[in-house]
């Protein structure tokens, strides 16, 4: 933890100096997922245009770098999918963004 605060000054002061370290991404695997679930937020804020409903109700890893996020919408659930890739700089860029909507059968 004492290495992760000197890394993260060390990097604030290079900025300040007008270098740019990266900090190193490998964190493990539950902040690696932190990190793309809070992309895929971000990105259904911004793009998601339907305010009412139930919200969502899921948030799925189908693989290391993908993800499946369903918003329920009265009975016709809207799932999303999304690939993802971990740059250098620690930031998630969303490779591709599927949709699969479908009403529910009774």
């Amino acid at each position: 933890m004492k290495a992760t605060k000197i890394l993260i000054l060390l990097n604030s002061i290079a900025i300040l100096f007008g270098f740019n370290m990266a900090l190193a991404c490998d964190e493990g695997a539950v902040s690696s997922s932190k990190r793309m679930i809070e992309a895929v937020l971000s990105d259904v804020i911004k793009t998601y245009p339907m305010t009412g409903g139930g919200g969502i109700s899921e948030i799925k890893m189908m693989a290391t770098n993908t993800y499946r996020i369903t918003i329920l919408q009265e009975e016709s659930p809207h799932v999303f999918t999304y690939e993802l890739k971990s740059q250098a700089n620690c930031k998630i860029k969303i490779m591709k963004k599927t949709e699969n909507s479908s009403s529910k059968k009774k």
